[in-house]
């Protein structure tokens, strides 16, 4: 959780326990704490923690990216935000990834491996 600019842990039966909608609560806490600046993203995973979360970035103003349904392995959180009209964006966590680098204009992850000498000193192969 996000509070008064610093990350706090919260104890498990102020999120349900172990089963409870964390993701939910971390995502709500980031939406309260940076409002139009969150950026919220769903991967793979069951369930629909992490739905009220999305809604609670979009609703400040914030950006919702999920993974698109072809590079899921279990495609229900990012699935019912998706129903939910909540997700700005999709695609593969790569272009996800390209997504967010492309808004602090940071190379995109790919970009950057495939551009580092692929033999370092020291390096194993």
């Amino acid at each position: 959780m996000i509070a008064d600019g610093a990350v706090a842990a919260l104890p498990d039966a102020e999120v349900g326990g172990v089963h409870g909608q964390a993701i939910d609560k971390t995502m709500e806490s980031v939406a309260a704490a940076y409002g139009g600046g969150a950026i919220g993203v769903i991967l793979s995973g069951m369930g629909e923690d992490g739905v009220c979360g999305l809604a609670a970035i979009r609703t400040r103003g914030g950006l919702t990216l999920g993974q698109d349904e072809a590079s899921y392995q279990v495609y229900g959180m990012p699935r019912r935000a998706a129903e939910l009209g909540l997700l700005d964006r999709t695609g593969s966590p790569a272009d996800l990834g390209a997504i967010i680098a492309a808004l602090f204009k940071l190379p995109s992850p790919a970009a950057a491996v495939a551009s580092e000498p692929h033999e370092r000193e020291g390096a194993r192969a």
